[in-house]
């Protein structure tokens, strides 16, 4: 007992160590977070070079050749982490690099050591659910850390869930140094940040923790339910990622973008401060972590299946409230919000809504709904503010346009003057993205805004002016359509 909780400690004290060190040096370097609509601060970046590079010391020097493989194999993803923060590389070949590096690590491991295959599948059937769950974990670690504590504290109680599974195994020793350097860097975490773990953290802990699940040892026969060992551990960064990937695809954006609306996002939107989120996602992560030793240890399906079913409930119950008090909060001032709405931009309305040639229009659409989720939680002063700049951008931007309501949170434009290049739809969005920056709305850095969108009569002709209800000419002018 007393030499895991020297390596933890020994661990904890290098990390405490070297994070002053590196936190001087990427502020030299200037490798820093960027200030965009998620961070407000320039926060040096390298933390996961120092949790990198001191579980890879510790697992040299003792010679802990067990876990070699996954140290060798997460080195790509760490450089080219690395690379992205300083020139960017593009997601498709950080995504390639990572299907390689887990292709590698199962191409090398002993094939008895990882469940799929003990469970009798096939290598050729195992590998590619090993590199689709292993990629998703990594990209659901990165995706979870855009709060201070929150990455750190989900890997810490992994990692240690996962050192309690491997006890009196090498494996444990590594994970408890992994453990204790990753308390080190929590402490220079904490709000207000001194540093982040980066991508080179999160994808190495991403790929480290996700590979050492899948080679958990059990006693007795393999038996399916193993499997929800590795699936209850990573029961946050799985929820998260999934509903992350289904709000980007609703919204015809890339996968990879990133954007607001995650849940310690939306805790915040609803009250609660960073440190206070923190505590809730350690709950969560805790609540997970205790379901999966509990799987581990446990082996009738009655009892199995219980304690799942009773971890998904809970974990559903608590994300339903979640949302519910979202919506809550949005919908106090929502009937306020809709009156400023027609308030502001009535006043820019011609006398009459003249029909539109379905020959030859330009048509801008802004659903201004997913801001208003965010910008109604804020109170009536920053609605009426929001709606009023809103309004001076539609005068600026739409001279030569007429405007037209569709439901209660849809501008419509349109005008008879094209765009005459791309450079001016460009300068649109670019008008566009700097006013949604000034009233910290964005959503996303996608080529076009969530909820905007262009119409031309080349692109959808005279269809797209009867879907929004516009009057076309040698037709009956309508009236102004406010129902949704």
């Amino acid at each position: 007992m007393l030499q895991p909780l020297l390596y933890f400690l020994t661990a904890l004290a290098v990390s405490a160590i070297l994070f002053p060190l590196i936190i001087r040096l990427a502020r030299g370097l200037n490798v820093v977070s960027p200030q965009d609509y998620r961070r407000k601060s320039n926060t040096p970046l390298l933390g996961g070079l120092v949790i990198y590079t001191t579980t890879t010391l510790f697992s040299v020097i003792q010679g802990w050749q067990e876990v070699y493989l996954t140290l060798i194999f997460s080195f790509p993803l760490v450089v080219s982490a690395l690379l992205d923060d300083v020139i960017e590389l593009s997601s498709k070949l950080r995504g390639f690099i990572q299907v390689c590096c887990v292709i590698g690590w199962v191409y090398f491991s002993p094939h008895d050591q990882i469940i799929l295959t003990q469970l009798g599948l096939p290598l050729y059937l195992a590998l590619p659910l090993i590199v689709f769950w292993v990629v998703g974990i990594i990209n659901a670690l990165n995706m979870i850390d855009g709060q201070d504590l929150e990455a750190g504290t989900f890997s810490l109680i992994a990692t240690i869930s996962l050192a309690a599974m491997f006890w009196g195994r090498v494996d444990s020793y590594f994970l408890l140094a992994l453990a204790g350097t990753i308390s080190g860097f929590l402490f220079f975490n904490k709000p207000p940040a001194k540093i982040y773990m980066g991508d080179c953290g999160s994808m190495f802990l991403g790929f480290a923790l996700s590979v050492q699940s899948l080679k958990i040892p059990f006693a007795g026969e393999p038996t399916y339910y193993q499997l929800l060992v590795p699936l209850m551990l990573f029961a946050f960064p799985e929820i998260d990622a999934i509903l992350a990937i289904g709000r980007r695809l609703k919204n015809s954006n890339s996968i990879m973008s990133p954007d607001r609306d995650h849940i310690h996002h939306k805790l915040t939107k609803v009250g609660f401060t960073v440190k206070q989120s923190a505590v809730v996602i350690f709950g969560v992560v805790f609540y997970s972590c205790f379901t999966t030793l509990a799987n581990y240890y446990f082996s009738d399906p009655l009892v199995l299946v219980t304690i799942n079913f009773l971890a998904i409930v809970g974990m559903l119950v608590a994300l339903g409230a979640l949302f519910y008090i979202e919506n809550k909060l949005a919908s106090q001032v929502s009937n306020m919000s809709q009156s400023l709405i027609f308030k502001y931009l009535k006043s820019t309305q011609p006398s009459s809504l003249t029909a539109v040639n379905p020959k030859k229009f330009s048509m801008v659409v802004y659903d201004l709904l997913p801001y208003y989720k965010e910008i109604q939680m804020r109170g009536v002063a920053e609605v009426n503010s929001f709606v009023r700049d809103f309004s001076r951008f539609v005068r600026e931007h739409h001279t030569e346009s007429q405007y037209h309501f569709f439901g209660s949170y849809t501008v419509i434009t349109v005008s008879e003057r094209k765009f005459s290049a791309r450079a001016s739809q460009n300068n649109l969005v670019k008008a566009y993205y700097d006013f949604l920056n000034h009233h910290e709305v964005m959503k996303s850095e996608s080529p076009i805004p969530w909820g905007m969108s262009f119409y031309t009569d080349k692109s959808k002709g005279e269809n797209v002016l009867r879907k929004f209800g516009i009057p076309v000419k040698n037709q009956a002018i309508i009236s102004l359509d406010q129902s949704a």
